[in-house]
């Protein structure tokens, strides 16, 4: 009981954009302290989970609520972009168009690092994920996100202007750039921090005068233009690292 009390209280708590915790976060509070028990049981501390009977706040999907810019909206981004002047406009907008390309998580784009890249073959391998700032990577998020993307002429020539970027700066700042090996980095060869990512999509988006659907929403718009240019499900569903056809199609069908 003293579980459940403890979400009641938590529930209150005010939200990054919302009065109170949604559901998600309040279920993603409750496997964290699941997993410190778990660990308390394994260790001996305590006899047994006191949570394990909790009810976890139920997360309802509605797929026809997902967010994505049709070809219209990209062609205005894209444009409007490619006249910016903010800096590091170039390597923004790389990292919009490689992930319109690929349906890359933003996770996997901080991630990928260009021994992923395979230009002989025209196809990037998803190994790791950088959730965080700093160096570090970790597993991607599933078995199934584990995967080799093909890539179209057009996703080509977006990773060869951004590493055409990584080349003109590393010729301006010689050793003074750091060589961290990844694909989105900024000038100084650092990789940014993936919520900087998040942040400056938000404002780019303002800048262009196109709809704000979030950086997971350029994902979403890789699925849905894809699907309806008739490109197969299953080819679509592995480049999304999904598990399974079923997932893509519950998420996208009312798309098509």
């Amino acid at each position: 009981q003293d579980g459940r009390d403890w979400l009641a209280r938590l529930r209150s708590k005010p939200g990054r954009s919302t009065a109170t915790l949604s559901n998600r976060s309040l279920r993603h509070c409750l496997a964290l302290v699941n997993q410190i028990l778990r660990a308390a049981v394994a260790w001996d501390e305590v006899d047994a989970n006191p949570l394990v009977d909790v009810e976890r706040p139920k997360v309802r999907k509605d797929p026809t609520k997902i967010k994505c810019w049709d070809r219209n909206e990209v062609a205005l981004f894209r444009d409007e972009m490619s006249r910016s002047q903010a800096p590091n406009a170039g390597v923004w907008l790389g990292a919009v168009n490689l992930t319109l390309a690929t349906g890359l998580r933003r996770g996997e784009l901080a991630g990928l690092i260009w021994s992923d890249v395979d230009f002989d073959n025209k196809q990037i391998t998803v190994r790791r994920s950088r959730l965080g700032p700093g160096l570090v990577t970790t597993e991607p998020k599933s078995a199934a996100s584990n995967r080799t993307i093909p890539l179209s002429p057009r996703a080509v020539g977006f990773l060869a202007d951004l590493r055409t970027i990584q080349d003109g700066d590393r010729a301006v700042l010689g050793s003074g750039r750091a060589d961290t090996g990844f694909v989105l980095v900024l000038p100084n060869g650092q990789p940014p921090n993936p919520d900087s990512i998040t942040q400056r999509f938000r404002r780019d988006c303002a800048s262009a005068g196109v709809a704000h659907i979030t950086f997971h929403g350029l994902r979403h718009t890789f699925a849905t233009l894809a699907l309806v240019k008739g490109i197969a499900l299953h080819v679509v569903s592995r480049c999304l690292g999904h598990s399974s056809e079923a997932i893509t199609l519950a998420q996208y069908a009312h798309m098509l």
